[in-house]
């Protein structure tokens, strides 16, 4: 039995470590390094840029899909709309010239 005082867990109160996901407007604010009221000031310029909204039911932000967003603008993994068009864009030159 533990004293009431006690307030260290113990082995079996604490299974696992959960990092959240979804993260509230001042934790997503700090994730750029940003004050809450700058980070709001330049939000919609973000979002103009392909930021990641925040959830439309819990009004939270994405932490995966900040950090794939900062990764797509510091060039470290390709955007996958950029390689669908150029992809496209190849298809079409090639059937094209097939045709002529």
């Amino acid at each position: 039995m533990r004293a009431a005082n006690d307030n260290h867990p113990v082995c079996n109160d604490i299974r696992f470590r959960v990092d959240p996901r979804l993260v509230p407007l001042e934790k997503a604010a700090r994730r750029l390094h940003l004050t809450r009221a700058s980070f709001l000031e330049i939000l919609p310029a973000l979002v103009a840029h392909g930021f990641p909204e925040a959830c439309l039911v819990t009004g939270h932000f994405d932490l995966k899909a900040i950090d794939y967003w900062l990764d797509q603008h510091a060039g470290l993994v390709a955007d996958d709309r950029s390689q669908t068009q150029a992809e496209a864009s190849r298809l079409v030159k090639a059937r094209l010239a097939s045709l002529t």
